[in-house]
């Protein structure tokens, strides 16, 4: 008896199912329009000024002392922030390769605009020397204001730390690095390697900033502690840094002549096979008209 109850509660409920309403039975979940327009512009991958300061911030606060990002930091730091798209590690790494390119671009970009002043400059140089070695401000405020960069005084330097993407911190993190490998060699002759030689006019403000880091560096450790190996150690770093970032712009150049001797290359290989063609078919067509001619001439 209760089995047939049963069975009849549900017919009677599929019977009452059928009878609805077809609106009511396939009522589906509407998607507000911006919801719709925020998928698209995320599907389509580009990049808000928003999310290139979000991605400077956590750049320079997931950065270490040796100049390398911990991606891994910074893609969980991404994920925290909210109103903010799903982004990869790859994507992260990626878009930070192209603000850091740009920022060393524009070292060769503007360096013509402030070549008399840096020529004219007597200051500029450095000797061998911790307490002769000196560098004015106005080379580094030259390189400053070329890229569009606010000079810190030195008491606020170390305390505020230059926003990463920017060519000084750039060039910073590069002499960082160098320095380094430098001190890991030391004054061994056989491991040290001569940095490539880098000539233009691109390289100056780079020279700049480089003279400066190794001055800071001498003056905290004082004239009296310095010793020949330590002065070594900090103009080899400096030479690699100057060769490093001076060769990314004559590099670009190499690769931009490389290409169009390929582009070039390939056309006239395309050409050559056009004419060996033509050619062919001349021929063919000269004999074919021999024997045509041939054929009409009459016989004595």
């Amino acid at each position: 008896m209760h089995a047939a109850a049963s069975r009849s509660s549900e017919r009677i409920d599929n019977d009452a199912a059928v009878r609805l309403p077809i609106a009511t039975r396939t009522r589906r979940a509407v998607v507000p329009v911006a919801a719709t327009e925020d998928s698209s512009q995320a599907k389509t991958g580009l990049w808000t000024e928003i999310e290139i300061t979000e991605l400077r911030q956590l750049i320079s606060n997931n950065t270490k002392h040796a100049g390398t990002v911990s991606w891994v930091k910074v893609e969980k730091a991404w994920k925290l922030v909210t109103n903010l798209p799903e982004r990869s590690k790859a994507s992260l790494s990626s878009k930070w390769y192209d603000i850091k390119t740009k920022s060393t671009t524009l070292i060769a970009d503007d360096t013509n605009k402030t070549q008399g002043s840096a020529d004219t400059n007597p200051d500029n140089t450095l000797t061998g020397f911790a307490s002769n070695v000196t560098t004015t401000e106005a080379a580094q405020t030259t390189a400053s204001n070329i890229l569009g960069i606010k000079t810190v005084a030195r008491d606020e330097e170390e305390n505020q730390r230059p926003p990463v993407d920017s060519p000084d911190a750039l060039i910073q993190l590069t002499f960082r690095k160098n320095l380094q490998k430098a001190r890991k060699i030391g004054c061994q002759m056989t491991l040290r390697k001569p940095p490539n030689r880098v000539s233009g006019q691109h390289i100056k403000p780079i020279i700049g900033v480089v003279d400066g880091l190794i001055k800071s560096a001498l003056l905290k450790k004082g004239s009296c502690r310095l010793i020949w190996n330590q002065l070594s150690v900090l103009v080899f770093a400096g030479a690699l840094t100057v060769s490093e970032l001076g060769n990314q712009h004559t590099t670009e150049k190499a690769e931009k002549r490389q290409a169009w001797f390929s582009s070039s290359y390939r056309e006239c290989d395309n050409l050559r096979r056009v004419i060996g063609k033509a050619t062919a078919e001349l021929r063919r067509r000269k004999r074919l008209r021999k024997k045509k001619d041939a054929q009409r001439a009459p016989t004595m």
